[in-house]
């Protein structure tokens, strides 16, 4: 006899499938399984794979790079959603490799700010170095706003003679007069 559940754990379950990918909701997906069938399924064969995992999630967090993001905080998110996801399998991120993982993925346009994070001792908290990042993004893109208008050219018909010239006497004496 199957146990039946109520509907928070119901829709905890829906949740959860709704994450899946594709590939395994179809591996799972039968008509005679239950939910918990289902769920013990993917918890063993996630459990089965947790050294590959491991080995895969290590080298995504390891290659994490800003401008793979729109933002930083798009980043910073990705950063401590892959620490997160390595302490489930085993692998816990320190505090520490997080902020030195931000440093190294940052662009060349970030160099002072990743020098000022790793120059620092004790190195900042990551909530502290994300915070930076967005600041020093924000600044960046004051700066690239404020650069076309700082580009303003005078602009003047090649028609019509430059103002405050003297157009009825070439003298290219400078000052020099010949009577």
């Amino acid at each position: 006899m199957r146990r039946r559940y109520g509907p928070s754990w119901m829709q905890r379950c829906f949740n959860g499938f709704t994450r899946l990918s594709t590939d395994l909701l179809h591996a799972i997906i039968e008509e005679d399984i239950s939910a918990k069938e289902a769920w013990d399924w993917l918890r063993n064969l996630f459990q089965d794979n947790k050294n590959s995992r491991a080995v895969a999630l290590e080298h995504d967090f390891s290659h994490v790079k800003i401008r793979d993001f729109p933002n930083a905080s798009a980043y910073c998110q990705q950063l401590k959603t892959l620490s997160g996801q390595l302490k489930s399998v085993g692998g816990p991120v320190i505090e520490n490799r997080l902020v030195l993982q931000l440093v190294a993925g940052l662009t060349e346009a970030y160099k002072n700010l990743g020098t000022n994070i790793r120059q620092s001792k004790p190195l900042p908290p990551f909530t502290e170095a994300c915070s930076s990042l967005r600041l020093e993004e924000k600044a960046l893109a004051e700066i690239d706003d404020e650069a076309p208008a700082a580009m303003v050219v005078d602009h003047h018909d090649f028609d019509e003679p430059p103002l405050n010239q003297n157009t009825g006497n070439c003298n290219n004496h400078r000052g020099k007069h010949n009577h």
